[in-house]
């Protein structure tokens, strides 16, 4: 059995009717992975339903800016800072990962035999 923790996208969570072919793509691995004995690790969306994983990790809401960074034109635009706020949160959880994959969805194995 391995620990499998998997990054699903940050924009949409992962519940029928799937908003898009990497949400169903995330979804099916994770059963297929949960099928075969492993324990899955979830980080996705809020909204994604507990029961999809052994463990769902909601990612964290962007801090409101304030009014003067709102203001600079210097600072990213919301999506921007919403993604890498949700993925970045998650980050402390992932340390000693072997990762697997390229863009979305990514899995990390974390211990390779239990």
């Amino acid at each position: 059995m391995m620990r499998i923790a998997v990054l699903a996208t940050n924009r949409n969570p992962l519940v029928a009717p799937f908003a898009g072919g990497r949400e169903a793509l995330t979804a099916a691995l994770v059963g297929g992975f949960r099928r075969r004995g492993h324990h899955v690790v979830l980080h996705a969306a809020p909204g994604t339903p507990a029961s999809l994983a052994d463990e769902v990790i909601t990612y964290p809401e962007l801090p409101r800016l304030s009014e003067v960074a709102a203001l600079d034109p210097q600072v990213q635009e919301a999506p921007f800072l919403a993604d890498h706020t949700r993925i970045s949160g998650s980050a402390p959880g992932l340390r000693g990962c072997q990762w697997h994959g390229s863009g979305e969805p990514t899995w990390c194995i974390n211990g390779i035999r239990a």
